[in-house]
């Protein structure tokens, strides 16, 4: 990928990214007025049964699809990467479905053992059903990266946005409600929509695409399952962690005197108003690291310009971050907190902005490391980073309350980051070495 086209896509994806995340911002601020930091609590609070559904049925297949996609058309081959997007949107829909059945199921007994909350089971009845849509969309967006276009995965994830929020509006004209369930039917909606959209434009795009021969259906499968399954289990074991820790927050909050509804707000607060703020300039690192991805799969036979990449990511994550911190801590904070109207979200706010370069490092350093095959390292490297959030979230919250879990955080940023530029650091010298 030349440097203008990388350039080129990541303004495409950021532009994107940035309105979208704009409207996503517009959409908590509405919906915090409508149903409260409580019900943005526990909006949040079932969200990691969708993470847990995607990291087993999707997230491997879409780096599998951006991967494989970018080999073949570098080979000018689009046929084979046309054959791995549509195996792989059957392998993620037939999981996920699956998936969506057994929770749907047992809804009642995970919302009163797992949740420790019987008010969550019908968010997790209904929230599921967002994520078969969301394989279609994600499969369709990545084959879209791996061949470098970069137009339609900004504009469907902008459509997606556009879609939530306007079924708000229609939502509460319709049933009424004014509770959690609003932000869950939203995320199904916007998702069945965004799953819509891209049908549409893959069917437009390769309508005059030659049917695969049946002999090479195997040799396609056992491909993609090679480069999904470490990736799946890469993003399932970091999904059962971080759901774990979703769920302990609250319990743990009681233990240090807070109500079962103050510490339900304070998850709202942190998780759903100051967090999404922090996180927001990821926008542009997130777009980075997508077209990193296909990049570096292009060139790991050259290790000359590995060294160079990460170079680059480095010093763009370190520029970046502090450039995100002072502004967070001397004007972010204060927007955010009058916009949604929560004294305490300036505070937490100001304490995770020193998260941002971490992050944005750890971003840009696990995409290059997907690329190059290390989802092994990667997997290692969070899970001792979450183990740190675990252990602070248990032993220190009950004492100290939502203040240790924040700087538990930071410590486990921080982790992450030096263990995912070391990992890649020393997989580029190896191949230097060897060279």
């Amino acid at each position: 990928m030349s440097a203008k086209t990388f350039i080129k896509g990541t303004f495409i994806l950021t532009l994107a990214g940035v309105v979208t995340r704009l409207l996503g911002f517009i959409f908590k601020i509405i919906l915090s007025r409508i149903i409260g930091a409580e019900g943005i609590g526990l909006y949040q609070l079932v969200l990691p049964i969708c993470g847990i559904i995607y990291a087993i049925g999707i997230s491997g297949f879409e780096v599998a699809i951006s991967r494989l996609t970018a080999k073949y058309v570098a080979h000018k081959n689009p046929q084979k990467a046309f054959s791995i997007l549509w195996i792989s949107t059957i392998y993620s829909m037939i999981l996920s479905l699956i998936l969506c059945l057994i929770i749907t199921k047992n809804s009642i007994w995970i919302a009163q053992t797992v949740f420790k909350n019987k008010n969550v089971a019908p968010l997790i009845k209904t929230v599921v059903w967002s994520m078969p849509f969301s394989a279609i969309h994600c499969m369709i967006t990545s084959f879209c990266l791996g061949q470098q276009k970069t137009g339609f995965a900004g504009l469907s994830q902008l459509a997606e946005q556009l879609i939530r929020m306007s079924s708000v509006y229609f939502i509460i004209k319709i049933t009424g409600k004014t509770d959690a369930s609003i932000g869950v039917l939203s995320l199904v909606i916007g998702e069945i929509g965004a799953a819509v959209i891209s049908i549409n434009y893959i069917l437009f795009a390769t309508k005059k695409r030659e049917k695969t021969p049946l002999k090479l259906l195997s040799h396609y499968s056992k491909e993609i399952r090679k480069t999904a399954l470490p990736v799946s289990l890469n993003k399932l074991s970091l999904a059962g962690i971080q759901s774990i820790e979703t769920i302990l927050i609250p319990i743990m909050l009681v233990k240090s005197g807070l109500s079962d509804i103050n510490a339900i707000k304070t998850l709202g607060i942190l998780t759903g108003m100051a967090l999404p703020v922090i996180l927001f300039p990821s926008t542009l690192t997130n777009s980075v690291a997508l077209m990193l991805l296909p990049n570096v799969s292009a060139i790991t036979n050259q290790p000359k310009k590995l060294k160079t990449s990460g170079r680059y990511a480095l010093m763009f994550s370190l520029i970046f971050g502090f450039v995100c911190i002072i502004f967070m801590l001397t004007l972010g904070a204060k927007i955010c907190t009058i916009a949604f109207k929560e004294p305490a979200a300036e505070k937490y706010i100001k304490t995770l902005t020193w998260l941002c370069p971490f992050i944005f490092i750890s971003t840009t350093y696990k995409s290059m490391l997907n690329a190059i095959g290390k989802s092994s390292q990667i997997l290692a490297n969070n899970m001792l980073s979450e183990a740190i959030n675990i252990i602070f979230i248990i032993l220190l919250v009950p004492s100290y309350g939502i203040m240790a879990y924040m700087y538990g955080l930071l410590i486990s940023q921080c982790t992450n980051a030096f263990l995912q530029l070391d990992t890649y650091n020393k997989s580029v010298n190896k191949l230097l070495n060897n060279y």
